[in-house]
């Protein structure tokens, strides 16, 4: 086995440290979640000689065959937020699940993180003492925010930055760095409010219209129609096995641990969902899209545009389609909240809020024709 200790270079500057492992003909690499920042001052270098000894430490008990060193439990983690920032801003952008404006808003949040810690003179603090006084100053420093091209944010905008922040720090909680989301310590009035916005869903002629589009992605086109009578969100419909449908006499259903939740769903297939299963082919998945979620994207855009239909259509438009043609059809909340495998009914309710807007728009068409 050969072990060599190389470097990669980041648009922020720093340089990531992992392990290049050559061993029986086959080449694979270690990311060690250290850095070497640029050392503009005696604080930088220090943290660099920490970096280098630590990462040689690991290199060495991995030679010795000690195969995941990375997972030993150390006296104290000691990891700065400028670290873990950057680690997570890598980890966004080779996840193929992730959409764009997810990695553009936490490219952006990192970089706004970063000022603020210099602004308040903290550009090395360790993760773990980022506190609940650090998370209300930045969301303080966002409202205030004036920029080069911009005069302020948006109500949307500091939500959804909010949002990024939130799982900047959840992920951090779930690789056992820190043991609370400073957030979590903030009140709902410290938090950004999310402004309420309605998202478009589609109408059963609608669906009908895509489901009589074939000419192209049909994988992508089945997959969304499919999840358009389950529920089902993109990773799930990707990760989705033919094992997972299991047939219940009376019906078949599908039965799944979740991507996102990891709580379990099960959801009976009706009918007309299953007349959108492809043909099974040589290995166990039931649907295979393109790699990357901007392919699906551009995919669905395609096909609306085929069906001649001008909504914004992703792929979690199913999900919504799903639900409000299901609350339509049973009128019973909670049962479609367990449908979508939802922790709380809350989360449901907007659905049913989304159907009366529907509602309301329609009896106003009914009034402007009584009316001409």
């Amino acid at each position: 086995m050969k072990v060599t200790l190389r470097t990669k270079q980041l648009k922020d500057g720093s340089r990531s440290l992992y392990l290049d492992v050559y061993e029986n003909g086959k080449r694979r690499y270690e990311y060690l979640r250290l850095y070497l920042v640029p050392e503009v001052d005696d604080e930088a270098k220090r943290l660099n000689e920490n970096a280098l000894k630590k990462a040689n430490e690991l290199k060495s008990k991995f030679v010795l065959g000690q195969r995941n060193p990375f997972q030993e439990k150390e006296e104290e983690t000691f990891v700065t937020m400028h670290e873990w920032l950057t680690e997570y801003c890598r980890r966004i952008n080779e996840e193929r699940e992730v959409s764009n404006a997810p990695r553009q808003q936490t490219t952006m949040v990192g970089g706004l993180l970063e000022k603020y810690l210099c602004t308040i003179k903290k550009q090395n603090i360790k993760l773990s003492d980022f506190g609940k006084a650090e998370a209300k100053g930045f969301l303080k420093f966002l409202s205030e925010y004036k920029g080069e091209r911009v005069e302020h944010f948006s109500k949307n905008t500091l939500a959804a930055y909010q949002q990024r922040i939130v799982a900047i720090f959840n992920a951090a909680v779930r690789e056992k760095l820190i043991t609370k989301n400073p957030y979590e310590l903030l009140t709902k009035e410290e938090r950004f409010k999310k402004p309420y916005v309605i998202k478009d869903v589609l109408t059963v002629e609608e669906v009908k219209k895509i489901a009589a589009t074939k000419k192209s992605n049909n994988q992508v086109r089945l997959g969304f129609l499919f999840a358009c009578f389950t529920g089902l969100r993109l990773s799930d419909i990707r990760s989705l096995k033919w094992s997972d449908i299991v047939d219940m006499g009376a019906y078949k259903a599908i039965i799944k641990e979740q991507k996102k939740t990891k709580e379990q769903v099960v959801v009976p297939l009706c009918n007309t969902a299953l007349l959108f299963l492809p043909e099974q082919q040589n290995d166990e998945f039931v649907f295979h899209l393109p790699k990357w979620y901007s392919g699906v994207r551009d995919a669905l855009k395609i096909i609306a545009k085929a069906a001649g239909i001008k909504k914004n259509v992703g792929f979690h438009t199913s999900r919504r389609t799903f639900a409000t043609l299901t609350l339509s059809a049973c009128n019973n909340l909670k049962q479609v909240s367990v449908l979508l495998g939802h922790k709380s009914i809350e989360n449901t309710q907007r659905y049913a809020e989304v159907m009366l807007t529907s509602k309301t728009e329609a009896v106003n068409r009914m009034k402007a024709v009584l009316m001409s």
